[in-house]
């Protein structure tokens, strides 16, 4: 349990330091590192990874509201900064079986408005990766466009961009209608 608390608090202050690297004033040169700078976390005992660019926050062990209406991947909502979050189950999405509730932590998805949440088991580093080691992902599980690449530690990158548009992760606009599937 230290571990996880230990390796959040480095992801959020890694989080906090690349919003501040973004802010200041561009790089005259313009160049840019080729390295990517990864959350890696744990989901249905699978080790996956993200872009931090993508990650708005992490939250530990999230008071959700369940809607059991909801159907789908959708497990409910989080308060993340004041706005209510739709939560998915991570390990459900890439696997193609039920939501399970539980997990320890909602990774917050940044790029879309609103923002989505997903469920994770655990949070283990935040990690510099150099793009060039990074290999093809094999076609695995439900969802294999999801998966963009495989680190040489065996986390598999998925693909945020798919993530944010893909409809299983938003709710159902008209109220009473069941979430895509």
């Amino acid at each position: 349990m230290t571990s996880q608390l230990n390796a959040l608090d480095a992801a959020e202050e890694l989080l906090l330091r690349r919003a501040r690297e973004l802010a200041a004033a561009p790089d005259p040169d313009g160049v840019r590192p080729a390295t990517l700078e990864l959350l890696t976390f744990t989901a249905a005992g699978r080790l996956l990874a993200l872009e931090t660019r993508r990650v708005q926050r992490i939250l530990r062990h999230a008071s959700m509201c369940r809607l059991p209406l909801l159907g789908g991947h959708l497990l409910g909502l989080v308060d993340s900064l004041g706005e209510a979050v739709p939560v998915a189950d991570l390990g459900a999405l890439l696997d193609g079986r039920p939501p399970q509730p539980g997990g320890g932590f909602v990774v917050v998805l940044d790029g879309v408005a609103p923002p989505v949440g997903l469920l994770v088991d655990e949070v283990v580093a935040v990690t510099e990766v150099p793009a060039d080691t990074l290999h093809a992902a094999p076609s695995s599980g439900e969802a294999p466009a999801l998966e963009r690449a495989v680190t040489t530690a065996g986390a598999v990158l998925l693909d945020a961009d798919l993530l944010l548009a893909d409809p299983r992760l938003t709710l159902p606009s008209t109220p009473g209608a069941p979430c895509p599937t």
